[in-house]
């Protein structure tokens, strides 16, 4: 088997890894349900961490069906009300560790991306201040929502850096599975139970020290990409 290129780019998830806006997605979510007689199920919110806004909104409503037009209008008013909810964002709201890892990473000439689910992601990384800390963005436009492979793989194409030299860093398990499906090396952010099966895990963002991970990455020989 051929060796593995050495790591070259980073592509991260954006909510959970580089900020935290949950608070900001259940409060659009529960209020959007609200306003239509629905229910919040904390326990179905959970279940759609990494996922789609659709596959997301499938999700929360739990079995209860609404047409086609009021399915399209709940996706849009919860966007509008989490969009309401981002004014507030400045850099300090990048997680800990963050900015110590994008350093590290241009020290090492390794180029830089997002890799999100989200819709806003550009609009998140606008609202505090750092776009320009990142090389690309690849958003939820981007093809099928994660676990499918397409936003990582786009990613490492706006980069310019072959999919098994791209280091993939993602706190949701589906999003563990869509780098794994994209054939890069891939860092979970959080609890075995959900990123145990990353090449590497680490509990906290503030423990992603590539002076301490990148010797372990460089001996990851990530799996073929599924294309």
């Amino acid at each position: 088997m051929a060796a593995a290129p050495p790591p070259a780019a980073l592509i991260l998830d954006l909510d959970g890894v580089v900020t935290d806006t949950a608070a900001q997605h259940e409060d659009a979510w529960r209020r959007m349900l609200e306003a239509h007689g629905l229910p919040f199920r904390p326990d179905a919110y959970e279940r759609t961490r990494g996922r789609s806004r659709a596959d997301s909104l499938h999700e929360l409503l739990a079995g209860h069906e609404v047409d086609d037009a009021t399915f399209a209008a709940m996706l849009t008013e919860k966007n509008a009300r989490y969009v309401e909810a981002l004014e507030g964002l400045t850099l300090r709201d990048l997680l800990p560790g963050v900015l110590d890892l994008l350093l590290a990473a241009e020290a090492r000439h390794w180029r830089v991306a997002i890799g999100s689910s989200s819709r806003n992601a550009g609009l998140v990384l606008d609202r505090m201040g750092v776009t320009d800390l990142f090389d690309a963005v690849a958003d939820g436009t981007a093809g099928a929502p994660k676990p499918a492979p397409d936003i990582f793989l786009a990613a490492a194409a706006m980069l310019g850096v072959d999919p098994a030299a791209c280091v993939v860093v993602e706190d949701a398990g589906s999003g563990v599975d869509a780098g794994l499906a994209a054939g890069m090396r891939v860092i979970g952010v959080g609890p075995a139970d959900r990123v145990g099966h990353a090449h590497l895990r680490v509990d906290t963002t503030a423990d992603l020290d590539l002076d301490v991970l990148e010797a372990d990455l460089a001996a990851v020989v990530p799996p073929p990409a599924e294309r």
